[in-house]
């Protein structure tokens, strides 16, 4: 798993209201060398605390997200990998975040008294 923060440009296509998720169709873009553009798409669920906001996006909005996790999961029985990216928080593209969005879910490692207190 990989996650994600601050992928800036992400412009949102189809939202599907899902009831405990949206199912979203979103594309990224990358300028190479030669001038030209490589876009990728992407089906990602809006879950957690996206799930409100994701249900005011429209089609077209540009957003960043804060909060996300891409899993490529393999199933043996069916021999195919299915790539997710689950999409926790993000902003809407301009927006400032809120100075409690600064923290990505990632342990405060200020409390740490000793290495006894080390997640890892």
């Amino acid at each position: 798993m990989i996650w994600l923060n601050d992928v800036k440009h992400v412009k949102v296509f189809k939202l599907e209201d899902k009831g405990n998720y949206v199912k979203g169709t979103l594309s990224t873009g990358e300028k190479k060398q030669d001038g030209t553009w490589e876009n990728s798409g992407w089906f990602a669920a809006f879950i957690g605390g996206a799930l409100e906001q994701a249900k005011t996006l429209q089609e077209g909005d540009k957003i960043t997200i804060t909060k996300g996790k891409l899993t490529n999961v393999y199933n043996k029985d069916k021999k195919i990998s299915y790539l997710n990216l689950a999409i926790f928080g993000f902003l809407l593209e301009g927006e400032k975040p809120a100075e409690e969005d600064f923290s990505f879910g990632i342990a405060d490692f200020t409390t740490i008294e000793d290495d006894d207190d080390v997640p890892f």
